[in-house]
């Protein structure tokens, strides 16, 4: 009767809206329980998320709309997805354990590296700005987990050396931006094929071309006619300060292949502009 009981109520919450306002919790490895931070999280579908701090904790704003049966998403780098429901979430302890893949990509065996080395992408940088990074909220956690990428039609396999992008407005102190390579389907970024987990900096006062040399991460892609590069937003925001400015130039184009998402498990918005990013590659042949 008990049983009986709690089924009925679970089933009852979950058909009504979600009554809090936020919610909190901890992200931690399974196999050794250390915290992880710049975690991402989000519900799936919905323009609700944030990114974990570096003490491995997170606070997520979601509103009413919301039901039990909704979908909390949680990705990193490495690590296999967790997901669980909102009710599962509240009847639990509020950790995320995350599981490091099994499924690790085979080295590849490069035959000849110096093939050809050039440029993808654009290299004049517009004058106009998208400013992603520029909202206010009394929460600083609101607007973690926004990105923005770029799809690139691949011709042959190659080596990333190094990702440029042009930087036209930067009134932040310090942010992070973490690195995403997406494989392609169906014309829309999926799995990301990074095995590491690329964070860089940005200071006070980067403007212009801003490079990330990657020659140490050994990136290859091979066998892919596309792939998706994205700058995914995971720290910098300070609760209290003034509307700051954080954004990357662009050109208007003929093709949408330039996307963004307000947070991890939003959808995708495809524009008409093309993102004054490019990448540095070698042309390679692999076995």
């Amino acid at each position: 009767m008990i049983k009986l009981f709690i089924s009925a109520l679970l089933l009852l919450l979950s058909s009504l809206g979600y009554t809090q306002n936020s919610i909190t919790g901890t992200m931690k490895n399974s196999s050794d329980n250390t915290i992880h931070a710049y975690v991402s999280i989000g519900v799936v579908d919905k323009v609700m998320g944030t990114v974990s701090k570096e003490d491995g904790s997170f606070s997520m704003k979601i509103n009413q709309s919301l039901k039990g049966t909704d979908i909390i998403n949680s990705s990193l780098i490495g690590y296999q997805d967790y997901s669980i429901s909102l009710n599962e979430f509240e009847a639990s302890n509020k950790v995320f354990y995350l599981t490091p893949k099994s499924d690790v990509l085979p080295e590849i065996s490069i035959i000849k590296k110096t093939i050809n080395q050039y440029t993808i992408g654009s290299t004049e940088y517009g004058k106009m700005l998208f400013k992603f990074y520029h909202e206010y909220d009394s929460s600083k956690d609101d607007l973690l987990g926004r990105e923005q990428a770029i799809i690139f039609d691949i011709e042959n396999d190659i080596i990333i050396d190094k990702i440029s992008f042009h930087i036209g407005c930067n009134e932040y102190q310090n942010i992070k931006l973490r690195l995403k390579l997406y494989d392609i389907v169906n014309g829309e970024p999926t799995t990301t094929f990074n095995q590491e987990d690329i964070i860089f900096e940005v200071s006070e006062g980067n403007k212009g071309l801003f490079t990330i040399d990657l020659q140490n991460y050994s990136i290859a892609v091979k066998d892919k006619k596309q792939i998706g590069v994205g700058l995914e937003w995971i720290e910098g925001l300070v609760e209290g300060e003034k509307p700051k400015c954080f954004g990357i130039t662009y050109n208007t184009s003929k093709k949408k292949n330039h996307l963004f998402r307000p947070k991890s498990e939003a959808t995708w918005q495809y524009l008409r502009q093309n993102m004054a990013l490019q990448l540095d590659v070698t042309e390679i042949e692999i076995e």
